[in-house]
């Protein structure tokens, strides 16, 4: 029972990010300025936007016209990974452990990828 509470509790806050794909960066600072979203540079100088939200940090990677490209979701405690394993195991198509499809047309697509290193796990919307 526990387990339920939690996983209906965290999937609303980290569901919204696959969604922000194709979005631009004032889109996504607009609407979640109540986060208090900062921008910040990646050694190789693309800029992304950077929101924590209770159980997640989530960062949106942004191409020369600001359009978001890349969303990576770092869960920061395992009750908050399961959630989102659970989530999209529910929502999407699962290509292979740790690879997710959302459909968007029969052309087009997005997919999230499970990456772990180091014992630390993240989700990669591309």
């Amino acid at each position: 029972m526990k387990k339920i509470v939690l996983f209906i509790l965290l999937v609303p806050f980290a569901s919204f990010s696959q969604a922000r794909l194709g979005s631009t960066k004032s889109e996504i600072y607009t609407e979640f300025i109540d986060l208090a979203p900062r921008v910040s540079l990646a050694p190789d100088g693309t800029e992304y936007l950077v929101l924590n939200i209770e159980e997640y940090m989530v960062l949106h990677y942004f191409d020369k016209a600001d359009m978001c490209i890349t969303s990576v979701i770092y869960p920061k405690t395992v009750a908050a990974q399961n959630a989102l394993v659970d989530s999209y195991n529910s929502k999407y198509v699962c290509i292979e452990p740790g690879l997710w499809r959302m459909y968007i047309s029969d052309e087009r697509y997005d997919e999230v990828k499970r990456i772990s290193v180091d014992q630390l796990t993240y989700f990669v919307w591309d």
